[in-house]
């Protein structure tokens, strides 16, 4: 190619690069648009599915707050959650930010769940009811999602059974269960987790997790590199009636503090009716 050629093309190339720029030159007196609200929906977006019995629900983004609460004693339950909801179900209604469950035909359990950790930071919670809880419901969050509280009353009815588990629980309102059993499980999956807790923390001189004979779990795990508490129990009770057993397993944090404790009871009271009493306490 002979330079008067290259100096012809290179003339072109100029040309249109100019066009161009003057086409998509933006308005330095119109801002852009960013449609976040759109994008926001879209990624908060809890799902739901029914089948045999066991209502399921996934979250599905991280950071999402989840809430649930009994408005009967008929298995009438409303769900909150931080997004939107998906799934279509018999029985089973959404508005906005709300699923209603209606009893649907033969509901036994509901199981929330995190999609096996790979969801961070979601936390879970208990509204204030005004039913009791008739159906079983578990909440499985796989250890590295935020906390689990229950600052209003749960009552679990005919059986029904409630395990919590997660990274840590914090508990400051009654639960109670005629006959199924209670889990507390905050051991962030078995391994230490970054935060500042106690694994279960079950605080007030008018709590009391009871059952009249089921039995009673719980498992903490304090936060890494710190003093908290396995489990701490704050001038609350812990009670199993009838043949229930509790079983309280605690580890402190891993930090090098002194004083780090596997379970502390500060003006509390844990006891069973007949039934084992077992408590063991891990200091780091």
């Amino acid at each position: 190619m002979t330079m008067k050629k290259i100096s012809q093309l290179a003339s072109r190339l100029s040309i249109r690069n100019s066009r161009l720029s003057s086409v998509i030159k933006p308005n330095k007196n119109r801002p852009l648009e960013f449609f976040a609200d759109e994008l926001e929906q879209r990624q908060l977006l809890a799902s739901f599915t029914y089948s045999s019995g066991l209502l399921t629900i996934q979250t599905t983004s991280n950071n999402e707050r989840l809430s649930i609460l009994s408005s009967s004693d008929s298995g009438n339950y409303t769900l909150t959650t931080s997004g939107s909801w998906s799934g279509s179900a018999s029985d089973i209604n959404i508005s906005g930010t709300s699923l209603f469950v209606n009893q649907p035909s033969g509901l036994a359990s509901i199981l929330v769940n995190d999609n096996s950790g790979a969801i961070t930071g979601s936390t879970f919670s208990f509204g204030s009811s005004s039913g009791n809880f008739v159906n079983s419901l578990t909440v499985n969050y796989a250890g590295t999602s935020g906390e689990l509280t229950v600052g209003s009353s749960a009552n679990f009815k005919n059986g029904s059974t409630l395990r919590l588990m997660g990274r840590n629980i914090a508990v400051t309102a009654n639960i109670t269960s005629q006959a199924g059993d209670i889990t507390l499980y905050g051991n962030g999956g078995g391994s230490y987790q970054a935060g500042s807790f106690d694994g279960v923390c079950i605080s007030g001189s008018t709590v009391n997790v009871n059952t009249t004979s089921g039995n009673i779990t719980i498992d903490g795990r304090g936060a890494i590199n710190s003093g908290y508490a396995g489990v701490k129990l704050a001038s609350s009770k812990v009670q199993a009636g009838g043949s229930g057993c509790v079983t309280i397993t605690g580890v402190s944090g891993n930090g090098i503090i002194n004083g780090a404790c596997g379970i502390v009871a500060d003006g509390a009271t844990v006891s069973t009716s007949i039934g084992n009493l077992t408590i063991t306490g891990t200091a780091a």
